[in-house]
């Protein structure tokens, strides 16, 4: 415990000694500012690129977005005219049902017309003779 207090007393005298600590030299100094300078120099060009990178990606991202909504909007135009076609059909689907029936009708007063026809003609041949 007496040791530690009297390391931390050292510690402290160093620190704060006028030399700057025990390897304090003015050169020493200067070789760590230096260094220290360099990091913060390179670290600020990470920060630099990181930046224009993001940039570049947010111009990227703001074009998607414009394309996707363009492509909403030809979707919900598609959306809307297969909607559209799809109500005709309904109502072609039923005049041709409608025709269809009148069609079967036809050809059953037809043939109805064709058996009275024939009724007749056999009638008549049969009380002639």
């Amino acid at each position: 415990s007496m040791q530690t207090a009297s390391s931390n007393d050292c510690i402290r005298e160093d620190l704060f000694s006028p030399a700057g600590g025990s390897q304090g030299s003015d050169a020493g100094e200067r070789a760590r500012m230096l260094t220290t300078s360099d990091r913060l120099i390179k670290g600020n060009e990470r920060l630099k690129n990181a930046h224009s990178v993001t940039l570049e990606m947010e111009g990227m991202a703001a074009s998607i977005l414009n394309d996707l909504s363009k492509q909403r909007e030809t979707l919900m135009r598609s959306k809307s005219t297969l909607s559209y076609a799809t109500q005709q059909l309904d109502v072609s689907r039923r005049v041709v049902q409608a025709m269809a029936r009148r069609a079967a009708t036809n050809k059953a007063v037809l043939y109805l017309i064709i058996a009275l026809i024939g009724g007749v003609l056999l009638l008549t041949a049969w009380s002639h003779t």
